[in-house]
């Protein structure tokens, strides 16, 4: 049979307030605090401070409410007492009675001016200085009231000086009693679930924003600041002291820090690049608050956090795009983008929205994928009060030729961004025949439709593996790009642009996601090979750059974006696991994290890719942008190429068609002979 003190923490478990405390009493089921055993007599009074624990956070709003007036009600009384006091040396509590009816006056007003105020509305448990502006305001309305009664009853007897001294005192003590509150509720609440203790970078607008925020919530616990200037070393913000970073490996090693919140959203990217790869360094998970420019826009809030993006530690300084190219080939003219539910395709109707244009065809194969991105249009729109655009969401091939030219000819297409491809290496390299009939005869269609509509200007989007391919999906491209070049030389208005560049950060298929998604699920991270290095370039760089080639063409080019220095995957699988707070796991650590595996290359992958067939590059007006000066083969070669390939789509013969793209992009004969 339980004791008493088992008896005391079973009934602890099932009362809830002082009521069922009492009922148990009466039925002997609990023990008197007077138990002679010191346990059990500690435990009981554990059980009884739990009981009313659970009383007082058991109370509705407006019973919470009803205590708040009556503490408020007598810490009212107190402060009138306490000025009177520390003006006379001493006041008796006789003589504080004898004042009369000022008393309960000053008490209903008291609270009158409170509610009025909304400071009742206010939760306690989330002090911010808005709330001591209220209490200091009603405060002070009230010490002017007391002033006002003293000045026209003479037979008060309170000095002139009392007033001012009341409104000191009780705002002094209106404000303690919220801060005891909301202390009292995170120590029997939010004290209840283990908060993970965070530092801030950053004591700027946005770092003392999110502290304020983050301390609102049951899930962070900010310990304090890191600033870079030493001005700021040393003081509080909210409380919290500002350090400055030599000591944040000190702090993260004394308080187990895991996670550090960046809060400097209008740094220049370099500072960015520098504090994140100190904390890198620092072996912590890194999440910050979103950019400066997301929080104007009304895009993102302050207290959101996101996780850093990779490309910031990828060496890249994006160029600002040049709003005269961005708006010549799209402002007021109906602009087509075939793919546009793809990656670069999506983001390609994005900045067309931005440039004013009169109409924008969404030609896509994918019902879901133009579904999502006929959705987020209209968000964007509304979002950035871009007025309405009329969007017409078109399902359909590229290959299919009469359903092209209905749609140029019904919305009169002036220009054309041509995006649509299949480009996954490994699965065009298993489906050929489909990636060539996409690809290459798709391209044709609607380069050779877009000059029978009368379309200004048509744009290609290519990609590096179309120099020197090694693969079905890269040789589809070089293919697509001289079908381009031929048409140029047969258009009779249409002026036609080909953007060739690296990876997309983020994109459908890019090792990015995946990477985040295997280092989500505790690794490991597969990797094709420890050498393999790759470009790389923000969607929205790539996107923004592509519109401006294309506005720079005057017929037929071949453009190249500037990808800066590529990248190391390997380095870049790293970074990201240390981006999420854990080690890489090898020979040298092998009590890390998250391993990285070798798997081989891929059919057809290559360990690095070229963006030049020639060496020879021209310049143009943009930084950013060069001209390719590479060979063309001659037309009469590539009608024969085109002959075998339309011959093998139809036999669905994946050798000749392979054969067919031999004719006119060389390098991929010499890979295949070799294989």
């Amino acid at each position: 049979m339980p004791n008493l003190a088992e008896n005391g923490q079973i009934l602890a478990k099932i009362y809830v307030n002082p009521v069922t405390e009492r009922l148990c009493r009466k039925m002997g089921s609990l023990p008197e605090t007077g138990n002679s055993d010191k346990a059990a007599s500690g435990r009981s009074k554990t059980s009884v401070l739990g009981g009313v624990n659970r009383f007082v956070l058991g109370l509705n709003r407006a019973q919470k409410r009803v205590v708040l007036i009556v503490g408020d009600s007598a810490l009212i009384l107190l402060s009138f007492w306490l000025a009177l006091a520390l003006r006379y040396g001493s006041f008796s509590f006789a003589e504080f009675l004898d004042l009369g009816w000022i008393l309960p006056v000053l008490v209903v007003a008291g609270i009158g001016v409170f509610w009025v105020l909304g400071l009742y509305k206010t939760l306690v448990r989330s002090i911010e200085n808005r709330l001591v502006a209220i209490i200091a305001f009603g405060s002070a309305v009230l010490a002017t009231i007391l002033a006002t009664a003293a000045f026209t009853d003479y037979d008060l007897f309170v000095p002139r000086s009392v007033p001012f001294i009341f409104g000191f005192v009780l705002t002094c003590l209106v404000t303690a009693f919220r801060a005891a509150g909301r202390s009292y509720y995170w120590r029997n609440v939010g004290g209840a679930v283990v908060r993970e203790p965070v530092l801030i970078y950053g004591a700027g607008v946005s770092g003392t924003q999110l502290a304020a925020a983050l301390q609102g919530g049951r899930d962070y616990q900010v310990l304090g600041f890191i600033d870079d200037d030493p001005t700021l070393h040393g003081n509080f913000v909210h409380g919290k002291r500002i350090y400055p970073p030599k000591r944040l490996g000190e702090l993260i090693a004394k308080n187990n820090v895991r996670r550090v919140l960046m809060a400097i959203p209008s740094a220049a990217p370099l500072e960015r690049r520098a504090v994140i790869d100190r904390l890198k360094r620092a072996g912590v998970r890194i999440q910050t608050v979103p950019a400066f420019m997301d929080i104007v826009s009304g895009r993102a809030n302050p207290d959101d956090l996101v996780e850093v993006q990779i490309e910031e530690l990828l060496g890249r300084v994006p160029v600002l795009p040049n709003p005269q190219l961005i708006q010549a080939s799209i402002a007021g003219k109906t602009v087509m983008v075939t793919g546009a539910g793809g990656s670069i395709g999506s983001e390609l109707c994005r900045q067309i929205l931005s440039a004013g244009p009169k109409a924008i065809v969404l030609f896509e194969m994918s019902e879901v994928a133009i579904y999502n991105i006929e959705k987020d249009l209209a968000d964007l729109a509304k979002l950035r009060g871009l007025g309405h655009v009329p969007v017409h969401c078109v399902l359909g091939s590229v290959t299919d030729r009469d359903h092209v030219r209905k749609v140029i000819a019904d919305y009169q297409v002036a220009t054309i961004y041509h995006a649509a491809a299949y480009k996954h290496v490994p699965i065009v390299e298993i489906n050929g025949l489909e990636g060539a009939r996409n690809n290459i005869i798709g391209t044709r269609v609607v380069a050779e439709e877009a000059d029978l509509g009368g379309v200004e200007r048509f744009v290609m989007v290519s990609t590096d593996k179309a120099v020197r391919p090694t693969n079905v999906m890269g040789a589809t491209k070089r293919f697509a790009e001289l079908v381009i070049q031929r048409q140029q030389q047969r258009a009779r208005k249409t002026v036609y642009a080909i953007v060739r560049f690296g990876n997309v950060l983020g994109s459908s298929g890019s090792v990015i996601p995946l990477f985040r998604s295997q280092i989500h699920r505790g690794g490991p991270v597969t990797l094709t090979h420890p050498d393999i290095i790759r470009y790389f370039m923000t969607i929205t760089e790539a996107a923004q750059l592509v519109i401006q080639a294309g506005s720079l063409a005057k017929g037929g080019e071949l453009f190249v974006l500037d990808m800066g220095e590529p990248v190391k995957i390997h380095e870049l699988a790293r970074m990201m696991i240390e981006l999420s707070g854990l080690k890489v796991k090898n020979e040298e650590n092998p009590d890390g994290d998250v391993e990285i595996r070798i798997v081989g290359l891929r059919s057809g992958e290559k360990l690095y890719e070229e963006l030049f067939l020639a060496e020879e590059t021209l310049p143009t007006l943009h930084e950013k942008i060069m001209r390719a000066n590479e060979p063309q083969v001659s037309p009469a070669l590539l009608e024969k190429a085109m002959g075998q390939l339309e011959q093998a789509l139809r036999s669905r013969d994946s050798a000749k068609a392979v054969q067919a793209m031999c004719v006119v992009v060389e390098d991929f004969r010499a890979v295949q002979a070799a294989s």
